[in-house]
């Protein structure tokens, strides 16, 4: 079951439990440069979840310095702007942001809830002037249940000699910080020593000694599923096999249900929706005034339902989602690799472009990412030998066969 603490206006989630029924997407823009210009997140409900009550607000308070003890830092966001958007049209929600006193920095939700389940998806704002930024260009990192040695890591933009230190998770309290005390001091990595447990899931933050007040410090946010890797159901004790989840999707750890990244959707995550496309049914637009130009999602980060997190739309990368994918990359935050003879692929939707729309030996699928019959592997390079009759497969990806109804002895070659 969720586990939250409201009080405040700040809802505190321990996400392993979220819910997979209800659907809704955060989206940010001005989002790496809060003290300027005009930052907002928006909140989208999709289908079957277009009834849901949604609320936003802060997720967690990370600033405390300024004008105690009322501390407008840490005041509520401004009251949401609602709007019409999508296919159908669909009320949504803007929070603008307002840039004074450092409010604009910091951990943002937007949650919903229907028939007794909610569902909460944060987002991460950090000023331009950044001491630290995570180092993967992306503000949340997700990992499994017993994963071993798993890092937070952050890139300091200026090295300094001042002693950085390590904060984790928030207060409920404004008038308290994210962690009074700190977690660790030096380095610009932190390492949880042994397995991670869903206790480690929560908000990273970085900040210099003695500028804490100056809101440049860098966040990430961990989540931490509650099973081992390509396994789910926490209550069955994680015995479930996840089903492939395509093009950067990850397996509910409670459900198995894929959550699918910005920019793709079924019951796999194998369909993309194309530009200036995102939405759990492709049903929304970056920018509607730019029809499906291929800049119109630039600058935008879509964070959806854990265990997925935050990403760039697809075709973009890097932490302000400005950066155009690499030739041989595509998909949000051009995390996937194109498996074409060409070498070449639509950094949108992963289809084959070039000299050649034909995918590499071994793989198959609308854009070559599903191993093909009888093959296995991370580079679908493995065979299985089926010179006996019986072994029907079902559903084959490149990491694992997920249903395999077998009568006779299968070798593998």
């Amino acid at each position: 079951m969720d586990y939250m603490r409201i009080m405040f206006g700040v809802v505190m989630l321990h996400v392993h439990g979220a819910s997979a029924s209800v659907y809704i997407s955060t989206t940010s823009r001005g989002y790496t440069s809060t003290e300027t210009g005009s930052p907002y997140f928006e909140c989208y409900r999709s289908s079957p979840s277009l009834t849901a009550a949604v609320s936003n607000g802060r997720y967690v308070y990370l600033y405390n310095d300024r004008l105690p003890p009322v501390n407008a830092a840490n005041a509520d966001p401004p009251p949401s702007v609602a709007f019409d958007a999508g296919n159908p049209p669909t009320q949504s929600y803007r929070k603008n942001l307002e840039t004074n006193d450092h409010m604009s920095y910091g951990a943002f939700y937007c949650a919903a809830s229907l028939d007794g389940e909610r569902s909460v998806v944060p987002t991460l704002f950090l000023r331009s002037d950044a001491r630290f930024v995570p180092t993967s260009g992306r503000f949340s990192k997700t990992v499994n249940k017993g994963d071993v040695n798993v890092t937070v890591d952050f890139t300091e933009i200026t090295p300094s000699v001042i002693l950085m230190n390590w904060r984790f998770n928030g207060t409920t309290d404004m008038t308290e910080t994210i962690s009074v005390g700190t977690i660790f001091t030096e380095l610009t990595v932190y390492t949880i020593i042994g397995e991670v447990d869903t206790s480690h899931g929560g908000v990273y933050e970085l900040h210099l000694e003695s500028e804490r007040g100056l809101a440049r410090a860098g966040l990430l946010r961990l989540i931490v599923r509650a099973c081992p890797a390509g396994r789910y159901d926490e209550s069955s004790g994680c015995t479930q096999i996840c089903p492939s989840c395509y093009n950067g999707g990850i397996c509910h750890d409670q459900t198995g249900i894929c959550i699918c990244p910005p920019g793709f959707q079924g019951d796999g995550c194998e369909m993309a929706c194309g530009r200036n496309r995102y939405g759990r049914n492709c049903e929304y637009r970056c920018d509607y005034e730019l029809s499906d130009d291929s800049t119109a999602c630039s600058g935008l980060q879509v964070c959806v339902p854990d265990p997925y997190g935050c990403s760039c739309t697809p075709g973009y990368k890097g932490l302000n989602c400005t950066t155009e994918c690499d030739q041989g990359e595509f998909g949000a935050s051009c995390t996937e690799t194109c498996h074409c003879v060409s070498g070449e692929c639509d950094r949108f939707t992963g289809v084959c472009t070039g000299s050649s729309t034909k995918c590499e030996p071994g793989w198959t699928g609308t854009n070559c990412q599903e191993c093909m019959v009888g093959r296995y592997g991370p580079k679908c390079e493995r065979k299985y030998n089926c010179n006996i009759t019986g072994i029907q497969i079902l559903h084959a990806s490149a990491f694992k066969i997920t249903q395999i109804n077998i009568h006779t002895m299968l070798k593998k070659e």
